[in-house]
């Protein structure tokens, strides 16, 4: 009598004489036979519903027999609903075949690449938000410098990434839509020339239940004979997600942007030909400047960018990338971390970028940089 959504009356296999009949959300049942035919024919009939997030406001079905002279009275069946917890789906690619996406990730080129497709798809019938999500990069051909890299995340989300599992993990409860977005701005990049395929495992969860494991494929093009720089090589400034953290304290010294130990390597030239170096969310008071500069090497300013030029070794490049410092001259400076980023290249149209934060790990990144926070 209060059918709802995705309610089904049906029936199953009924005694000789009798036949049934649906009409919206009434059966009926026709025929002349015995009462004992008519007890198993009710039987017979059944409810149930078809929905993944079914009301669960309990139903009532009321039930009438007649001789063909008079009607019995009505019975009344109570039907209670027990919803069950749906696991939610991921798709990263809704547009293709299955679950997973293809791409390509070119070492010549070194830019980040994207572990989902623009229309990455995450469905739950019965939750409006998702709680996490986890990427990571399977172990198969996987090399050190590899890494998962996110971007601007929607409100509510944050992202961790475990260097020792090559997991990235996005917490915080938000809307279908919005894990959408954070999938899509999660980005792999290596700092390795190796070309061996690989695999990225992406899943999210309810709160109570995982998704599917959806994968993302990435075939790798190209040589990788470009410059790589790592801002510091043994990672000693502890941060887990970015290349190199520091602290500048207001009214300090200057900080360094690159830790005592950065490292540029290239496989096919000694000498580097220009350097530069960004900070890419100035505040007010902030200040780029640098100190003594190899011989051969000049630096110049313009806005927020220091451009170091002239061809000279990779050692020489190191030490003027060491040069190059962070300050701000007021008072009561922004606490909003600072974000700088490096690029190096060797005169080829490839250069390699990192990135420097008082506040973040610095390693190779290749454009867009890998996010780092000062």
């Amino acid at each position: 009598t209060n059918a709802q959504t995705g309610d089904v009356l049906a029936w199953g296999a009924l005694p000789g004489g009798i036949t049934a009949s649906l009409a919206g959300n009434v059966v009926t049942l026709s025929g002349s036979a015995t009462l004992a035919n008519y007890q198993t024919a009710i039987r017979a009939v059944t409810f149930s519903n078809t929905s993944d997030n079914p009301s669960t406001t309990p139903r009532s079905i009321t039930v009438v027999v007649t001789d063909g002279s008079a009607n019995s009275n009505t019975a009344t069946t109570t039907v209670n609903i027990t919803a069950v917890n749906d696991a939610p789906t991921l798709d990263l690619d809704a547009s293709g075949a299955g679950t997973g996406y293809a791409t390509f990730f070119n070492l010549d080129t070194g830019n980040a690449i994207p572990v989902g497709d623009i229309d990455v798809s995450v469905a739950d019938p019965d939750n409006a938000n998702i709680t996490s999500a986890t990427i990571s990069i399977s172990a198969t051909n996987r090399q050190g410098t590899d890494v998962l890299v996110a971007g601007a995340l929607p409100g509510g989300i944050t992202a961790s990434w475990n260097a020792a599992t090559f997991t990235m993990t996005l917490s915080g409860s938000a809307s279908l839509a919005d894990y959408q977005a954070a999938i899509r701005a999660v980005s792999f990049d290596t700092g390795s020339a190796n070309t061996g395929q690989r695999t990225i495992t992406v899943a999210v969860n309810d709160g109570s239940l995982s998704s599917n494991t959806a994968s993302t494929t990435v075939t790798i093009l190209g040589s990788g004979n470009r410059p790589v720089i790592d801002l510091d090589a043994n990672d000693s400034s502890g941060s887990t997600i970015t290349e190199y953290q520091t602290t500048f304290t207001e009214n300090g010294a200057a900080v360094s942007v690159a830790d005592a130990d950065v490292v540029i390597t290239d496989s096919n030239s000694a000498n580097m030909a220009s350097a530069t170096i960004t900070l890419t969310n100035a505040q007010a008071g902030d200040v780029l400047a640098w100190g003594a500069l190899p011989g051969g090497i000049t630096a110049s300013l313009a806005g927020n960018v220091v451009t170091l030029t002239g061809s000279a070794s990779i050692a020489n490049y190191q030490t003027a990338i060491r040069a190059v410092t962070f300050s701000n001259t007021g008072d009561n400076p922004s606490t909003a971390p600072r974000t700088i980023t490096v690029t190096v290249n060797d005169g080829g149209p490839t250069p390699r970028r990192a990135t420097c934060s008082p506040g973040a790990r610095c390693r190779a990144a290749s454009p867009p940089a890998w996010p780092a926070t000062w």
